[in-house]
């Protein structure tokens, strides 16, 4: 039986043309050569009016964003085509979704599926279950190479033999083994990294430091086997890098970001460089020669934590260098937020809240200065004696019999965590001078907690039928 009618033929004929990756459209030219000779088949079987997409070169076919897929699509809705010309079913689409439209779009407005052998109708029933297998079978079998590929790279991964792309200042040695670069000038920059870093103790002030010293840093570009270093001046994110890999620890790892998958606006959306926690790393310690140890990298990590603004509360936030011997230092006794230092003109210091100055709809809870004057180590105390305000001494708390969270988790036997959640759950009394304020409590409540664990109050319920479990 022909398929192929007067009323297909009038209409236009498309051929979608797609390879998954930029290699596949660089390396693999003769698929390339046989999908664009669709348009050949699609003059030999009668079409004048051959439409050819290719937008999709170099995009993969699993649920994300495709602009020819979606041309497609629209073209079938206004019932301007009347075949679909593709190599096979995996061009068109590698999910379910996207394949099951596309044939209940062809089914609508009567138009036909054409590949390199057969001539498909979505509208009879063979012909459909058919196509619909295909589509199966086409998801399947990426799913199954993914996997295989992925338990591939992570068992080698796992003997630390998976190199890739090394950081700069490594080079790839032989059997893939990661070497520090013969090239001296590029050493003593990375060095000089990390000594600046321990000497100032904030990666924005070791690139200021860079940048007012004109030091320039290495970068690499170009494919991995003919890759060049180029030298320009510092970056902040070079700087960045530097400190935050591992890799300058003599630490091999793998699998320290991962992709998550979203729908947003009905289509799949893939979001990479996704953090993930040290646990789910694969990581081997003195797998080749660092720049510093694995102890030092971790007190960096600990301090650039620490140095992050943007986590508000959850951390101290870093040591400020100003004329405002509180900058850094004073936070909000309402939000808890932190109390920016800004400096309007010479020798006035103005303290409010950091959110204010970047949303001024919001009301600001506290806003204080100091006009003509600044605030030295002098006038801080005349203000503390002006408004009786007591000095802290060593050993106050304790004499006024208050813990603070990890000295409860010491008494208590439990960790800081627990201390935390019992007094969330109302179970431990504890105050704060303000939001984001060390938590205190007193010794007595301590006590009393402790008491409570070692004998609750309520006795274990009784069952007859239990057998009791005695052990020696």
């Amino acid at each position: 039986m022909n398929k192929i009618t007067a009323n297909h033929l009038a209409r236009r004929a498309c051929v979608y043309i797609r390879q998954s990756t930029p290699d596949q459209v660089k390396y693999n030219l003769e698929s390339k050569r046989r999908q664009y000779g669709l348009a050949d088949r699609a003059r030999a079987l009668g079409w004048l009016d051959i439409d050819v997409i290719d937008d999709d070169l170099g995009i993969s076919g699993d649920g994300t964003r495709r602009p020819g897929f979606e041309r497609l699509l629209r073209a079938l809705c206004d019932g301007q085509v009347g075949a679909v010309f593709c190599i096979e079913a995996s061009r068109l689409a590698r999910n379910g979704r996207e394949w099951h439209t596309l044939l209940d779009f062809c089914s609508i407005v009567g138009a036909l599926l054409i590949d390199a052998e057969t001539i498909y109708d979505p509208k009879l029933t063979n012909d459909r279950l058919l196509l619909g297998m295909k589509g199966t079978i086409s998801e399947m079998e990426v799913a199954t190479f993914r996997e295989r590929a992925q338990a591939a790279l992570l068992q080698k991964a796992q003997r630390g033999a998976l190199v890739r792309r090394v950081a700069i200042g490594y080079v790839k040695g032989a059997d893939d083994r990661i070497e520090k670069d013969p090239d001296a000038r590029v050493r003593s920059t990375i060095d000089l990294i990390f000594r600046k870093f321990a000497e100032l103790g904030s990666m924005r002030q070791v690139y200021f430091w860079l940048d007012q010293q004109q030091i320039q840093l290495p970068i690499v570009r170009g494919p991995e086997d003919a890759c060049e270093i180029f030298w320009q001046p510092a970056r902040y994110h070079a700087v960045h890098s530097v400190l935050k890999n591992p890799i300058y620890a003599g630490a091999y790892t793998y699998g320290r970001s991962k992709t998550v998958v979203r729908l947003e606006a009905g289509q799949k959306r893939v979001l990479r460089q996704v953090r993930r926690r040290r646990e789910e790393w694969a990581l081997i310690l003195d797998h080749h020669e660092g720049y510093i140890d694995w102890d030092v990298y971790q007190s960096n990590q600990t301090m650039i934590a620490h140095n992050e603004n943007a986590r508000g509360g959850a951390v101290r936030g870093p040591v400020k260098h100003s004329e405002a011997p509180l900058a850094g230092l004073l936070r909000c006794g309402h939000c808890g937020a932190e109390l920016l230092a800004r400096y309007p003109r010479p020798r006035v210091i103005w303290h409010q809240r950091s959110g204010y100055v970047l949303n001024r709809d919001h009301a600001c809870c506290v806003m204080f200065g100091a006009h003509g004057e600044i605030w030295t180590a002098k006038r801080v105390c005349s203000l503390r004696s002006h408004h009786a305000i007591l000095v802290y001494g060593e050993g106050e708390r304790q004499t006024r019999n208050e813990m603070s969270i990890s000295e409860a988790s010491d008494v208590l036997g439990v960790t800081p965590t627990t201390v935390l959640r019992l007094i969330r759950l109302k179970q431990m009394p504890a105050t704060q001078a303000c939001v984001g304020a060390p938590w205190i409590m007193r010794r007595a409540d301590v006590e009393r907690c402790l008491a409570e664990r070692n004998h609750p109050a309520t006795a274990p319920t009784v069952d007859s039928a239990q057998l009791a479990l005695e052990i020696p």
